[in-house]
């Protein structure tokens, strides 16, 4: 059996001789052949000189150099591609992991099942084969497919094949959500609900409430508000706190702290959304199998409905309920707004292709709770669902109303620490550096 341990490296000009030596003494005591891949993130003082020396007088070092600095996950996927042993030891340079834990790992992997059964004694993720891992990786790669389809089809049609015809397929059922838990770790939504700071938004009280969607009370609690106590009340965004009191919403509905636990297991990506994803992948033309968009798009629905114990969604299919107008009972006349979203829960295939992904995406929002970031991320691309808009917009003119945040800035922190490094990052997001500025796959569009 061959190990490549791939090696990230940024100015480590001080203990590279060390830790080459002891690489090499660590993995030559094992038996396997074995091959260091040093990957050269766009080091500034001479371990890129030291490295090559390495090699050249090594033949089990290898090494990869970047133009530039392009950060430690894109130094070990560059590793990952480039290797090519049985199996693949990620560790970084600097010594604070050992060397010499490398063989534990080995033998470790190998006693519990190698290749099939992974190193379940440090595995977070509940991907107890490696099958499964090729799976999530199968699913990450479709995301990945459709983050890319309105800027580049060619890309996104041949990503999109390699994950849905890989002979291991991509996660289907709910019981292959992927997902952390274990080993002391706390659900982080759950500790910000500690906090007080997770009510129900305005958005999502309009869909679920217009769809009579029997997910609202697995997700959310109902209000504390008077009058209103049997109701599902949002918060919109960008109010200010009614005559300064930081209690304003306090009454309104609040995330349901029984369905999110500190130990509840933090979902990564689930099958609800593998099977949107390939709903739009169908609806693009872009699915190599023999599946419509509206045959994903149900599975997707029903599928969510399993993952939270939502029963069955048949009639839920059918409906043509619309989101509702949104009433603020507690700031009163003047904040009330009317409902952006029209789509329903029913399918129609006849309708133009940008409804129907209006439909796909409106329920892949859904589907994605509590996991906001995806959500944001495919409201960004798709400009779907339709939000309410902020009632106080306080950018200073840097972020547009309508079109609403675009992205996060960069670190300040990291900006003064490498303003070359920050200089090249702006040059490369192509305009200012603030929450108003369109990311590379966001253009405002969808192309079919």
């Amino acid at each position: 059996m061959k190990v490549s341990v791939i090696i990230p490296c940024y100015n480590e000009e001080e203990v590279l001789p060390l830790s080459h030596k002891r690489f090499s003494q660590v993995m030559e005591s094992t038996a396997h052949d074995y091959e260091l891949i040093f990957v050269n993130d766009g080091s500034k003082d001479h371990t890129e000189e030291l490295l090559l020396g390495f090699a050249n007088d090594d033949p089990h070092t290898k090494v990869i150099s970047f133009s530039r600095n392009f950060g430690h996950q894109n130094a070990v996927s560059a590793g990952l591609h480039n290797c090519t042993g049985d199996i693949a030891v990620i560790i970084d340079v600097d010594l604070q992991d050992p060397p010499e834990v490398i063989p534990q790992i080995i033998d470790t992997y190998l006693k519990e099942g190698g290749k099939e059964d992974g190193v379940k004694s440090i595995n977070m993720c509940n991907c107890p084969t490696a099958s499964r891992w090729i799976k999530f990786a199968n699913s990450l790669r479709l995301r990945l497919a459709m983050r890319v389809s309105n800027v580049n089809k060619t890309l996104a049609t041949s990503e999109a094949r390699k994950a849905l015809e890989n002979s291991y397929g991509v996660i289907e059922s709910s019981d292959e959500n992927i997902q952390i838990s274990g080993k002391g770790y706390q659900n982080p939504l759950a500790g910000v609900a500690g906090w007080g700071e997770t009510y129900m938004g305005a958005t999502i009280a309009s869909v679920l409430n217009g769809y009579k969607d029997p997910r609202i009370s697995i997700y959310y609690n109902p209000a504390t508000l008077a009058e209103h106590t049997e109701e599902y009340l949002g918060v919109p965004q960008g109010v200010y706190a009614k005559d300064g009191d930081p209690n304003y919403y306090q009454s309104y509905s609040f995330i349901n702290t029984q369905t999110i636990t500190a130990s509840t297991p933090a979902v990564l990506l689930t099958a609800a959304e593998t099977w949107f994803l390939r709903a739009e992948a169908s609806l693009r033309g872009i699915n190599p199998k023999n599946e419509s968009a509206k045959q994903c798009y149900e599975t997707g629905v029903q599928t969510s409905f399993n993952q939270w114990g939502a029963g069955n969604a048949s009639l839920y299919l059918t409906s043509k309920g619309k989101p509702t107008d949104y009433i603020n009972y507690a700031a009163g006349p003047g904040k009330d707004m009317k409902a952006l979203i029209t789509t329903t829960p029913n399918f129609d295939d006849a309708v133009n292709q940008e409804e129907q992904l209006e439909k796909i995406i409106t329920q892949k929002w859904i589907a994605c709770w509590p996991e906001g970031m995806e959500a944001w991320a495919e409201q960004r691309r798709t400009g779907y669902p339709k939000l309410f808009k902020v009632q106080t917009n306080n950018s200073n003119g840097t972020i547009d109303t309508d079109i609403m945040i675009r992205r996060l800035p960069f670190s300040q922190d990291d900006a003064k620490k490498d303003p070359e490094q920050y200089k090249n990052l702006c040059t490369a997001l192509g305009g200012a550096d603030n929450g108003g500025t369109r990311l590379w796959w966001d253009t405002g569009k969808n192309n079919f």
